[in-house]
């Protein structure tokens, strides 16, 4: 008898640290649709920045560029706040806006190593109005997109007893 209850006690504590590390996991991850969220916002952070950085160049149509895709993007920018926010918070970070300066600051750094990135930029902004959702943009920005977090495993698993 003793034995059993040892051995019950053995096997609810290996599970009971499995869930406790599987929930670890998934509070530091992303989510699919968190992921989607944030490559929306990546690309519209990239945007941003190449209009701030490259309007001091006479050709550049930047500016304009990024007024057009943020109103032809509007849904995709609106859908992409609560997951991105959830992801936050989850993480227990900052809030939307802190993390969106922090993807700002790294587009704005890693823009001064790249040679044409205003080219480049330009090139994507004036492709955005024909992209079905901005995360189809990704692929052409001179920044490269860093996922913040891995990607969950699974969703969260709650245990009934």
């Amino acid at each position: 008898m003793i034995r059993q209850i040892l051995l019950a006690a053995i096997t609810f504590g290996a599970v009971a640290a499995l869930d406790s590390s599987e929930a670890n996991a998934n509070t530091l991850c992303i989510r699919p649709v968190e992921e989607s969220a944030d490559k929306v916002r990546f690309v519209q952070t990239h945007f941003m920045v190449a209009a701030l950085q490259c309007r001091y160049d006479s050709s550049s149509k930047l500016p304009e560029l990024y007024n057009d895709f943020v109103r032809g993007h509007d849904i995709h920018l609106k859908n992409s706040e609560a997951p991105l926010r959830a992801f936050l918070k989850r993480q227990g970070e900052q809030t939307l806006d802190t993390y969106m300066v922090t993807i700002a600051n790294k587009v704005s750094l890693q823009s001064t190593k790249l040679t044409e990135f205003c080219d480049r930029t330009e090139a994507a902004a004036e492709l955005s109005n024909h992209a079905s959702s901005p995360e189809a943009l990704l692929e052409l920005m001179p920044v490269r997109y860093q996922r913040p977090a891995a990607r969950c495993i699974s969703e969260p698993v709650s245990l009934r007893y």
